[in-house]
């Protein structure tokens, strides 16, 4: 069972660095397609980062912050505790909400700091909503992770009890 749980904590660790990667790979590619551009705002870098429609490399899926989310939720599960996970899937959750906030907003307007803001708060209500559930049963969820994730740990100091016991 325990080598199992290092497989998939391989595989959830190699998951969720390649999905940052990506993430990072497309903020790049935004802030150097911006940099070609004879005037530059660091409003306008910090929209298009977060409305990207996400064709990474021919991956269509969310955005540069969908991926980042993705991936740091990924690298919370392999860590194999129940409190970093729970606060990688809150952090992935916000990553996601924005991203979709800003890819389906409708029409644009200034909003605060000069940032090109969606005048929708659709995206956000839903990802504050999200949170605030997930808040709400911080307790359950932890004790969930942990149950899931934590599994081995019992097993782990078994397995060291026996082998001091023989040596």
């Amino acid at each position: 069972m325990l080598r199992r749980f290092l497989r998939y904590r391989s595989v959830w660790c190699g998951l969720g660095v390649v999905c940052l990667v990506l993430g990072i790979l497309g903020a790049i590619n935004v802030v150097l397609a911006r940099s070609a551009l004879p005037s530059v705002s660091f409003s306008w870098i910090l929209s298009d980062l977060l409305w990207w429609p996400g064709y990474i490399h021919g991956l269509g899926f969310g955005g540069v912050l969908t991926y980042i989310g993705i991936g740091i939720f990924l690298l919370g599960i392999s860590s194999g505790r129940g409190r970093v996970a729970y606060w990688c899937l809150q952090a992935a959750i916000w990553c996601a909400g924005l991203n979709t906030w800003y890819q389906h907003a409708g029409s644009w307007g200034p909003g605060a700091l000069d940032i090109i803001m969606p005048t929708n708060l659709l995206g956000c209500v839903i990802t504050l909503a999200c949170s605030l559930a997930l808040l709400a049963a911080y307790v359950p969820i932890t004790r969930l992770f942990r149950r899931l994730l934590e599994v081995n740990s019992a097993e782990k100091d078994l397995e060291a009890a026996k082998t001091t016991a023989e040596a």
